[in-house]
């Protein structure tokens, strides 16, 4: 097994760059339960991940700064993803997340520039702070129709022009749509 994988959670190793294809696909191992605290951070000529729902935890920065990464696709089962999980993923174009997934954590796809559109499944309650800050091409947002809660900064330097905030948010941190020059 040249991957770095303990008791489910797949490491940071450069055994993982195996899992990498020649197209840029990685798809993560049915072993693995959880993806650990950078361990695909900085990968060169990543461009697809296949997330299985065998992984419930994506930890914080698991794949920050993949300037390269276009498509994220996690399957149903995955259940957490941590702060700047995908932070600073300059080509990143699609996300796909399922509707097991119950949180995110803060910056967690901050300074996704190429990202125009996004959709968040149902379960997500609170939008953590910067959570999509600086996605500088970011047109659209689908909001759960369960949000509660919206932290600071949650949609600043965005291009989003309208978003429609359900009426089960009941707090709304301050600046959220700072430097957000095309709102109307």
């Amino acid at each position: 097994n040249p991957y770095d994988i303990v008791n489910g959670e797949v490491l940071s190793s450069n055994g993982n760059l195996l899992l990498m294809d020649e197209t840029g696909t990685l798809v993560i191992p049915d072993s693995v339960t959880k993806i650990g605290e950078g361990a695909f951070a900085n990968l060169e000529g990543l461009k697809t991940i296949i997330i299985p729902g065998t992984v419930k935890e994506i930890s914080a920065n698991a794949f920050a700064y993949n300037s390269t990464l276009e498509t994220v696709i996690m399957q149903e089962g995955v259940e957490k993803i941590d702060g700047w999980a995908f932070a600073n993923c300059t080509s990143l174009k699609n996300v796909s997340m399922p509707n097991s997934l119950k949180e995110v954590g803060a910056m967690c796809y901050f300074g996704c520039t190429s990202l125009e559109n996004i959709e968040f499944p149902d379960g997500i309650t609170t939008f953590p702070m910067y959570i999509l800050a600086d996605c500088i091409n970011l047109k659209s947002v689908k909001i759960p129709p369960k949000l509660e809660t919206i932290y600071e900064y949650a949609f600043s330097n965005t291009s989003i022009s309208t978003i429609n905030i359900p009426s089960t948010v009941t707090g709304i941190g301050p600046n959220i749509f700072n430097s957000c020059l095309k709102l109307e």
